[in-house]
């Protein structure tokens, strides 16, 4: 936020395996009944993420959920700051 806020670019992306799992979770919650229920429970606090992320299954069924998504699904792109500025505008 706050190389933004400069704006200088964004860091890179994480690229340790939370970071990963999350990002690969976080991408497929909203199209799966089963990710969006253990999405809740994280965004809730009943359940750690790392937990949710164990179980067994979890990953798999994230996994093939985001090989099933189109190129332009919501999440998979991003606009660009410039796109959001000019949206406001």
């Amino acid at each position: 936020m706050d190389a933004l806020r400069r704006g200088q670019p964004p860091p890179p992306p994480a690229t340790d395996d939370l970071s990963q799992r999350e990002r690969l979770f976080w991408q497929a919650m909203p199209f799966d009944p089963d990710l969006f229920r253990a999405g809740i429970e994280i965004i809730s606090a009943l359940t750690l993420p790392h937990v949710v992320y164990a179980r067994p299954g979890i990953m798999d069924r994230a996994e093939a959920v985001v090989r099933q998504l189109p190129p332009d699904a919501p999440g998979r792109s991003q606009p660009s700051r410039a796109d959001l500025l000019s949206a406001l505008n």
